[in-house]
């Protein structure tokens, strides 16, 4: 006799042995996906990264380059203006001397705007640089919280009282059943 509460060896279980390993590989499989997506969000970032950090150095590179050659223009019209005085006979004193003295500022500030300039859209490229960084290791955390989801979503589907209900038998339907399908009927009859 069955004593009350305690299932009997003829009861089905809810899940076979079949149903669980395919369950549990399902989440599995949707564990690594969700890793490996993570992962692959990261190293895209980690390249996006690494580009706004190469285009940093090309800004400066590129601005340091074109200060350089705003400065030796400016050397090359103070010259010009040099030369010019002299050969006009005219003392560089007064007037034209602060021509050239405004003419050397100018060449300087514009040399100085310059590399300002870089400098802002270096920063901007590294300020990028670390954004990418913070994305892909957020999309690296969403991964493995993904699969620890999905591990737990296959976990439950296993063991949850909502999981689609299964037809509990008695021991003699059961048996009956398995005379059934192996050929041998009427037993119960």
């Amino acid at each position: 006799m069955r004593q009350a509460g305690h299932y009997g060896l003829w009861e089905r279980a809810r899940f076979t042995g079949a149903e669980i390993a395919l369950a549990a590989l399902s989440a599995g499989v949707s564990a690594a996906g969700a890793i490996a997506q993570g992962n692959a969000a990261k190293s895209a970032a980690n390249y996006n990264a690494a580009v706004a950090r190469q285009n940093a150095d090309v800004a400066r590179a590129n601005a340091a380059a074109d200060a350089d050659k705003q400065e030796r223009q400016g050397r090359l019209l103070a010259g010009r203006q040099r030369a010019a005085v002299g050969a006009s006979g005219v003392t560089p004193e007064g007037s034209p001397l602060e021509v050239m003295a405004d003419s050397a500022l100018e060449s300087e500030l514009d040399a100085l705007t310059t590399r300002y300039r870089g400098e802002l859209q270096a920063r901007s490229y590294g300020q990028d640089a670390t954004l990418q960084g913070m994305r892909g290791d957020a999309a690296q955390t969403a991964g493995y919280i993904g699969a620890g989801t999905s591990l737990l979503t296959g976990l439950s589907k296993v063991s949850s009282p909502s999981a689609p209900a299964v037809e509990t038998l008695s021991d003699k339907d059961l048996l009956e059943r398995m005379h059934t399908a192996a050929g041998y009927e009427g037993l119960w009859g």
